[in-house]
């Protein structure tokens, strides 16, 4: 009888801190996303304060590719992994996404002065992340589940990558 509670205390510990490991997995996934977050907001304040600098030289274009590539990298991972996109739907839930999408997306008039400076004759000199980036945009929200996406089009700095005339800075 005493191995079969000890085998019933092994097992309720093992549960206990499988559930542990599962929650603290789950914040750190959530804390993996912020710092994916916080990144992008660096890279985006840079794109911004580089896209303001004309004529555009290796300096902004370098900055403008950093800025739209990592964007374009996410909304592939969340196209192509299940398990990251609903991973990154937990992390929307708890995200305040006034700021969040405030840190992530330019504004829309944003985007289109910079668009605009990177064409020349016809032809677009940045990073084809650039020219895409209301499709990019479009993808990252399409994964986003049914209830996340209300909270997207119901928040003014995430639809400020969409709208002209509005301005987040």
């Amino acid at each position: 009888m005493s191995n079969i509670r000890k085998a019933g205390y092994s097992f309720s510990l093992l549960a206990c801190l499988t559930m542990l490991s599962g929650i603290s997995s789950c914040d750190d996934e959530y804390q993996d996303i912020q710092n994916w977050v916080e990144k992008v907001s660096k890279l985006r304040a840079t794109a911004k304060e580089q896209g303001d600098v004309v004529p555009y030289r290796q300096k902004q274009f370098k900055a403008l590719k950093a800025y739209f590539a990592e964007i374009n990298q996410m909304a592939l991972v969340l196209k192509n992994d299940a398990n990251f996109a609903q991973r990154f739907n937990n992390a929307v839930a708890k995200a305040d996404l006034k700021e969040t999408c405030a840190k992530v997306f330019l504004a829309w008039v944003d985007w289109q002065a910079i668009a605009e400076r990177c064409t020349r004759n016809n032809f677009f000199l940045c990073a084809e992340e650039v020219r895409v980036f209301l499709d990019i945009v479009t993808a990252m929200r399409g994964k986003l589940s049914a209830e996340q996406q209300k909270r997207f089009d119901q928040t003014p700095s995430c639809q400020a990558a969409f709208e002209e005339g509005y301005s987040a800075t």
